[in-house]
């Protein structure tokens, strides 16, 4: 039997107590330390740099949005072609886009025109909760303005530079 006096606990460095007798050596003083050393070891080992391949960067970041009836165009000319079918997966990206853009306008204009997120999710086949998160936009509680979707430009670059790259923000920190 062995005695386990001269350890240390991992996590804190704290003395272990004394303790003879079979089974595995302890490397933590107590269940405490031995989460917050697999928390550790969990946000090393899930840390990822890059999420983005520099190829989707591009699409990504780009916030202009193509021609309603050249995205459809396109589309249409890609299917019935014969070509690559990530060309197609590319043009169908496009039409989706430009169709959610004519949907939020189209819903921005039936709100304009007095109708209810209720008449709206009605419309749409869903609740009115879910129009209204789909589609609404909160307001601004410094200004009262309503806020946008548009992200800035280099937004990405001044984050990184202010957090620092391989750094995460706990959720509560935010």
């Amino acid at each position: 039997m062995e005695s386990y006096d001269s350890l240390a606990c991992r996590q804190c460095g704290k003395p272990l107590p004394s303790r003879s007798g079979r089974g595995r050596k302890r490397e933590y003083c107590d269940a405490t330390c031995r989460s917050a050393a697999r928390r550790a070891r969990d946000q090393a080992e899930h840390v990822k740099e890059n999420l983005t391949d520099a190829a989707r960067k591009g699409d990504i970041d780009d916030a202009t949005e193509p021609d309603p009836a050249e995205a459809a165009g396109r589309l249409l000319e890609r299917l019935s072609a014969a070509v690559a079918p990530l060309e197609a997966v590319a043009a169908a990206r496009d039409l989706a886009r430009v169709a959610d853009q004519a949907m939020r306008a189209a819903v921005a204009g039936a709100r304009t025109a007095g109708h209810t997120w209720q008449e709206i999710g009605d419309v749409l086949g869903s609740s009115r909760q879910a129009a209204f998160q789909r589609f609404g936009r909160p307001l601004d509680p410094r200004t009262g303005a309503p806020m946008t979707d548009t992200i800035l430009p280099g937004a990405t670059n001044r984050t990184t530079a202010l957090v620092g790259p391989g750094r995460r923000l706990r959720p509560d920190a935010l």
